[in-house]
């Protein structure tokens, strides 16, 4: 069931039934939950993107690029060391 503030788009408050009678048996609302669940409902958003708008998706995606950009970075600098060093033990090997 969502209501207006459960942090979670698709709602955290959680309605039982009795499907013979009608009747509610019992309501657990988002924020009455243990510590973990109250926190991932309130994560949640953040990681669907839908807090922190643009500027977040900016950040996220520069850090994104920043760590690809890393690993290619190290690849391409272990590939020149190890070429420098097999090109001086031929050289020293003749």
């Amino acid at each position: 069931m969502m209501l207006g503030d459960d942090p979670h788009p698709n709602g955290m408050t959680s309605v039982w039934i009795d499907p013979r009678t009608a009747d509610v048996l019992a309501v657990q609302r988002w924020n009455t939950l243990d510590p973990g669940a109250r926190a991932t409902a309130v994560v949640y958003p953040l990681h669907t993107g839908e807090l922190g708008g643009v500027a977040l998706e900016t950040a996220v995606a520069v850090g994104g690029l920043t760590l690809g950009g890393l690993g290619i970075s190290g690849v391409w600098l272990w590939w020149r060391r190890r070429a420098v060093k097999l090109a001086t033990a031929k050289a020293r090997s003749r």
